[in-house]
């Protein structure tokens, strides 16, 4: 599992024994965090941009939006920006 810090920074996870699914769950019953895509948990703080089939990021990075996930991701998307 990759991880991308605010200030560009990259990590990589070794020794995952439990699934991402299971890696990302504590994030994802926050507000801000989403999962745009199966491989990918988004914190909505960085988020710049917004369109069906893509989140871009503030650090000029690109996140795909699954189609199965495109109606929740707009909804939560729509409501963070609501709330802040």
């Amino acid at each position: 599992m990759w991880i991308t810090l605010k200030n560009g920074k990259t990590y990589q996870s070794v020794g995952i024994r439990d699934s991402f699914e299971k890696q990302v769950a504590c994030l994802l019953q926050e507000d801000n965090f989403i999962q745009p895509h199966k491989s990918y948990v988004v914190n909505l703080d960085y988020v710049s941009s917004y369109t069906t089939s893509m989140l871009h990021m503030d650090n000029d990075s690109d996140i795909p939006i699954s189609r199965r996930n495109s109606q929740e991701v707009k909804q939560r998307y729509l409501k963070y920006l609501t709330l802040r």
